[in-house]
């Protein structure tokens, strides 16, 4: 959830790009809106509100819930699994 999402960032150690993508579509391609280094809510709640969608990367790190299903997908397959999770307003 946002919320679950607004906590994480506020603890801080999260790096655009390699644990966030903002991005938007404009004229049916994608633009991104990442900012550099640390991610700081301030920045992803402006661009939620111009109609950014948000890709938290591999959240099954600091989610329970999913780490939960992503653990259980694995021991189901045989096989590795990851997940993304998007947020669109």
């Amino acid at each position: 959830s946002k919320a679950v999402l607004e906590a994480r960032v506020k603890q801080g150690g999260l790096m655009y790009g390699d644990d966030l993508n903002i991005g938007k579509c404009v004229n049916g391609g994608q633009e991104m809106k990442n900012g550099d280094g640390e991610v700081e809510w301030d920045t992803v709640e402006a661009m939620w509100q111009v109609g950014c969608s948000l890709q938290a990367v591999r959240p099954q790190r600091y989610s329970a819930v999913v780490h939960t299903f992503v653990e259980a997908f694995e021991n189901v397959f045989h096989c590795l699994a990851g997940s993304n999770s998007f947020m669109t307003p």
